[in-house]
């Protein structure tokens, strides 16, 4: 079964779509559409329920598992709320990437430039990624994804790396970066794997098989809005914290 979770307000009787992204990190989610064909995208997890913000895996440290603002797939700077709704599917066709190292790497490699990039460059590629019109300047992209790839992975960093245990997934995909330092082969076996997350363009919430809210208020609500009462549920939720 896939996952998502979202706050009650948007947890409507229909078909919904994401949400607008966040300007800042909007160039993660453009060049993920290059490969699953859609932007935004909205994010489904199989069986680590940290990506829905609903609770986080014991030991888990850093940055990973934030809450709301991932409901619709976007950081958003929405304000958290325990007033959401844990939805569960079955049959979800969507397009594989693994949350853990898109964030890591993806999206912090896309965000910092590479230091061989000159003023007017920056400017020209922020225009860019900004307006859809205008054709996305993937193969400067993926330069500073190489260049962050390889600044991870060159000098004292991998001594760090070589302390990390085997199947750590941080540090399986930097060791499978220094082997090939080939984007496209890098991408194939670390990124667009099905492990546990995919993205769809859109999430028919009708035919949810599970629906895990809070109390009576929020089932009294979800049955109001259509959806049946056999598939909903009461059980406490644990909202992931910042």
């Amino acid at each position: 079964m896939y996952y998502h979770y979202r706050p009650l307000l948007y947890v409507l009787h229909d078909k919904v779509h994401p949400c607008n992204p966040a300007t800042d990190f909007l160039v993660a989610y453009r060049w993920l559409e290059y490969y699953c064909g859609f932007c935004p995208q909205i994010w489904l997890s199989r069986s680590h329920s940290h990506i829905t913000g609903v609770r986080r895996p014991q030991g888990l440290k850093g940055s990973l598992g934030r809450g709301s603002d991932r409901t619709a797939g976007w950081r958003t700077e929405l304000k958290r709320t325990r007033d959401g709704i844990l939805l569960g599917f079955e049959h979800v066709r969507g397009f594989p990437v693994s949350f853990d190292i898109w964030e890591t790497f993806i999206l912090n490699g896309l965000l910092n430039p590479a230091s061989t990039e000159d003023a007017d460059t920056k400017t020209r590629l922020a225009a860019a990624i900004a307006d859809p019109a205008v054709p996305f300047p993937k193969p400067t992209l993926d330069r500073r994804l190489v260049a962050s790839l390889n600044h991870s992975v060159d000098g004292d960093a991998m001594d760090e790396i070589g302390d990390l245990p085997a199947g750590d997934t941080y540090g399986e995909a930097l060791r499978h970066w220094q082997r090939t330092r080939d984007l496209d082969t890098w991408l194939g076996k670390v990124l667009f794997t099905e492990v546990d997350q995919v993205v769809v363009p859109s999430l028919n919430l009708k035919t949810a098989k599970r629906l895990t809210c809070r109390d009576e208020r929020q089932k009294r609500i979800l049955r109001q809005r259509g959806f049946i009462e056999d598939r909903i549920e009461i059980r406490n939720l644990t909202v992931a914290s910042r």
